[in-house]
């Protein structure tokens, strides 16, 4: 809920949806951890971010599904 609230108010935040998916993978939902963290890779390229962390998580979610 906590994170459902910083999305409305920071939507630009590519920090909120890391802890989002993070969250998620903790609950035992990969694919919608995978969703948050790719969203997450889209917006630090955009931004001109490195990207080798959240690959990382992404590639750990993908093994789970």
């Amino acid at each position: 809920a906590d994170y459902t609230q910083a999305e409305q108010l920071s939507p630009d935040d590519s920090n909120v949806y890391l802890g989002q998916g993070a969250s998620l993978s903790a609950l035992g939902q990969p694919a919608a951890a995978l969703d948050k963290y790719l969203l997450v890779r889209e917006m630090d390229r955009r931004e001109g971010r490195s990207t080798y962390l959240i690959d990382d998580l992404i590639r750990i979610e993908k093994e789970k599904l």
